[in-house]
């Protein structure tokens, strides 16, 4: 909800006091998932660096959402950020609040193919995220703006 581009770029300068941020992939605007009754979205996957345990990133993430403005009303309802832990190296973990790998992380177009796109060597159950990447069509991902012209990591450089 609102100004998209500038609650991502908030978003990564609240991420970037407390990490270090990778890589980060282009912009896409995608249709909404879930609750399909609302503004299309902009997605983005960003690799980092940390220190913090999982349970740490996700108060970080959690934290900066708040700071944005993010309600919690309904499950996949409109919002102004959410932010996921998609990967955390090897990890696997399954608590009340949270779960990695993220448990819809194949699911989703908007993740897998930005995914493949910063880091396709990456697994997830054995496979390549590149090889789950073929399984998505991606026309129905529009990039906003190319990597090339927004990339965080260079950006702040």
């Amino acid at each position: 909800m609102g100004d998209r581009e500038h609650h991502l770029s908030q978003a990564l300068t609240g991420l970037d006091k407390a990490v270090e941020i990778v890589k980060n992939s282009a912009l896409y605007e995608t249709l909404p998932w879930g609750e399909v009754n609302q503004d299309n979205f902009y997605n983005m996957v960003v690799e980092v660096r940390t220190d913090l345990l999982p349970t740490g990133l996700l108060r970080l993430c959690q934290k900066i959402e708040n700071s944005l403005g993010r309600e919690r009303h309904e499950k996949w309802g409109p919002r102004t950020i959410d932010i996921d832990i998609l990967l955390y190296g090897d990890a696997q973990i399954d608590t009340q609040n949270l779960q990695i790998p993220h448990p819809h992380i194949c699911e989703r177009d908007f993740v897998i193919i930005p995914l493949a796109e910063i880091n396709p060597q990456a697994e997830l159950n054995g496979v390549k995220i590149s090889k789950l990447a073929e399984n998505f069509d991606k026309v129905k991902l529009t990039k906003v703006i190319p990597r090339s012209t927004w990339n965080w990591s260079m950006e702040k450089r």
